[in-house]
């Protein structure tokens, strides 16, 4: 796509390498549900477990939510039985009856924590990450976009990160400034 930018070579974020043990969560997509009034429900935490090697192994795989002031919220844990040549599998990690969560706005950010531990039999941690996510209920009545019950207005512009020193490294100064000449503007998207 060529889009109406400059275009610069080079790296423009920093770069990670990283190795993972040989069976590891290679993927993970969270879903949530609120209740009525936005503030209890369920979360799931779907897992695609790798295998790569296709032997036989057994591994424990805990997910854990942490509540935006660093409280944990709950935590589950699931036993994973890898037969030998078995190379992938996918898991559900479910949390019902989650209540008191803080819904996430633009306006009330609140982020919790998912931290996804995996462990090897004898119970020593192999491999863990960690992802932010916001609870919110999105929905379409009547072409008209309400987030957590109240409808939403799209004032949205199009923006691309550029700096007049650093060229496409933009420095996190040079973003928050962006983001609050945009709130100040009333641009949400």
């Amino acid at each position: 796509e060529g889009q109406d930018m400059w275009h610069m070579s080079g790296i423009h974020r920093d770069v990670y390498l990283f190795a993972t043990p040989d069976t590891h969560v290679r993927d993970h997509y969270i879903t949530s549900n609120l209740n009525s009034t936005f503030n209890g429900g369920s979360m799931n935490v779907a897992l695609e477990i790798n295998n790569r090697g296709g032997e036989a192994a057994s591994k424990v795989v805990e997910v854990e939510l942490i509540a935006p002031d660093g409280n944990v919220v709950s935590t589950k844990s699931e036993a994973v039985e890898f037969a030998s040549g078995v190379k992938s599998m996918k898991k559900n990690i479910a949390f019902d009856a989650l209540s008191s969560l803080l819904a996430w706005t633009s306006e009330t950010p609140n982020l919790y924590t998912v931290i996804v531990r995996q462990k090897d039999a004898a119970g020593n941690e192999e491999h863990v990450f960690s992802t932010k996510y916001g609870f919110r209920d999105i929905e379409i009545k009547n072409s008209l976009v309400y987030i957590n019950g109240e409808r939403v207005f799209f004032k949205g512009v199009n923006r691309h990160d550029t700096h007049p020193v650093y060229g496409r490294a933009v420095t996190t100064e040079s973003m928050l400034q962006d983001v609050i000449l945009m709130k100040q503007n009333n641009i949400n998207t």
